[in-house]
């Protein structure tokens, strides 16, 4: 007979636990949405994960300011210098000579 407590006490337990998490905020991530990856980029005219350094100087012409390359390592073949070209209202952002992310500058 004291198998029957304990299943109450576990009804109980659930029951309590439960009605605390029914209650929540919603995210409304509506907004963020159309500020995601390539969608982004295609929106606002500027260069896409993949392009080439050769391909962003077509399109949309030689950078305002290129920053040194950093993070190069001869010795290891993973450590590629990466490098960022400044642009008026973005920066792109380089590993050896791809796009690997466009970052909107503040003003």
């Amino acid at each position: 007979m004291k198998i029957r407590p304990l299943c109450l006490l576990l009804v109980i337990t659930t029951a309590l636990l439960g009605a605390g998490s029914a209650a929540a905020d919603t995210l409304d991530i509506k907004s963020v949405a159309h500020t995601s990856g390539a969608l982004h980029s295609a929106k606002l005219k500027r260069p896409s994960r993949g392009m080439s350094k050769r391909e962003v100087v077509r399109k949309f012409g030689r950078p305002v300011k290129e920053l040194k390359p950093v993070g190069a390592n001869p010795k290891r073949k993973h450590h590629r210098p990466i490098s960022r070209w400044i642009y008026d209202d973005y920066m792109v952002v380089f590993d050896a000579d791809f796009v690997i992310d466009t970052v909107s500058r503040r003003k």
